[in-house]
């Protein structure tokens, strides 16, 4: 805040390199007697970015992980967590930069953190979605069985009784929590001044929906299928009973001719 710069990810922000200037700058001011001409843009993007990562690598021995281009262009947020975590080594070992280590740190462990819940988050997506699109195939695949009795038609029936009641309901609060767990993502970064999380498209709320969508379809015609044929097998099983009786009766009658 001394420089009225703000860090609120590990990526755009650092991208200036002015934010690297002014943590060489806090602890060793003597390294960079023009920090007023970084900041106030006297200075390219990859003029300070070569600065700070030459001064860290020749004064404070901190090996030069990334170069000016890769920041630039396509350092992500993992590989500046661990260029910064040097930094945060290098500090630590000094008596005048011990506020700014454990600073570093908390930022540090708060990206871990983060990194944590969205690899829980988007590991318990994948097994819903799995989940989800397999129950959507299976009503697909019962709906494509040949002739049944009426025994396993209401067997049937009575599974996917079981479905509605027990499967379905896990399935679903499974959803839920999903949904509250990418919430209190949101909310941590959101309480940091950080830039919120993006899933990628598959682990999205709207993705998530649109499979629950999908499944809640095949499972209403596959229910719609289950009476229709239980209506038919009774139906047929019916024309069957009164077949044999006229035909018991046919006999009968032929037996006393």
């Amino acid at each position: 805040k001394a420089y009225g710069l703000q860090a609120r990810d590990f990526q755009n922000d650092w991208r200036d390199g002015k934010n690297l200037c002014a943590l060489i700058h806090f602890h060793r001011p003597e390294l960079i007697p023009n920090m007023e001409g970084v900041l106030g843009d006297a200075t390219t993007p990859y003029e300070n970015l070569e600065l700070a990562l030459d001064i860290a690598e020749n004064e404070l021995g901190i090996p030069r992980l990334l170069d000016p281009e890769d920041v630039l262009q396509f350092a992500e947020e993992k590989s500046m967590v661990t260029m910064l975590s040097f930094y945060w080594k290098a500090f630590a070992a000094m008596a005048s930069g011990e506020t700014a280590a454990r600073r570093i740190a908390r930022i540090i462990d708060m990206e871990q953190a983060k990194d944590q819940m969205v690899a829980e988050y988007k590991s318990k997506c994948l097994k819903l979605a799995e989940s989800l699109v397999r129950q959507t195939y299976s009503f697909k695949e019962r709906m494509s069985v040949g002739d049944l009795t009426l025994d396993e038609m209401q067997a049937k029936t009575q599974e996917f009784l079981v479905y509605k009641k027990e499967h379905k309901v896990k399935l679903a609060e499974e959803k839920g929590r999903l949904e509250s767990m990418l919430s209190s993502i949101q909310a941590k970064l959101r309480s940091t001044g950080r830039a919120p999380y993006e899933p990628p498209s598959l682990y999205t709320t709207t993705s998530m929906n649109d499979l629950w969508s999908s499944l809640v379809a095949e499972e209403q015609s596959y229910d719609a299928h289950l009476r229709t044929v239980t209506e038919d097998t009774v139906r047929l099983q019916k024309v069957q009973q009164l077949t044999n009786r006229s035909a018991k009766h046919f006999v009968q009658v032929a037996s006393r001719l």
